[in-house]
């Protein structure tokens, strides 16, 4: 039946983009353990979160993304351990696309 196939496409569709998803999250939460960052893992992916993550990865392609949440992983201010910032940032800050930029460029 053609629209059997037509929907078992669009599910497929579906669930690559809810891996490319995950998969963004799941490396935070794998980059927050190996760096010992004080950064809070992330837990619920809401279609908020997954817009953030879209627009991210749209702008910062290929290890770009990768570095930028590793430089963040590793500031002092991300981590909450300056004067200015007493606690640390959190995902939905940080994948706000001009906090997402600061944190490629090191200037977190």
């Amino acid at each position: 039946n053609e629209n059997e196939n037509v929907s078992a496409v669009q599910n497929q569709e579906a669930e690559k983009q809810t891996d490319k998803y995950q998969s963004f999250i799941d490396y935070w939460n794998q980059a927050i353990d190996q760096t010992q960052s004080r950064m809070k893992k992330v837990r619920i992916l809401n279609d908020a979160r997954r817009q953030a993550i879209q627009i991210i990865m749209d702008r910062f392609p290929g290890e770009q993304a990768a570095v930028a949440v590793y430089n963040a992983m590793r500031s002092q201010f991300c981590n909450g351990l300056t004067e200015r910032r007493n606690r640390p940032v959190e995902f939905d800050w940080l994948m706000q696309p001009e906090n997402f930029t600061r944190a490629f460029e090191g200037n977190l």
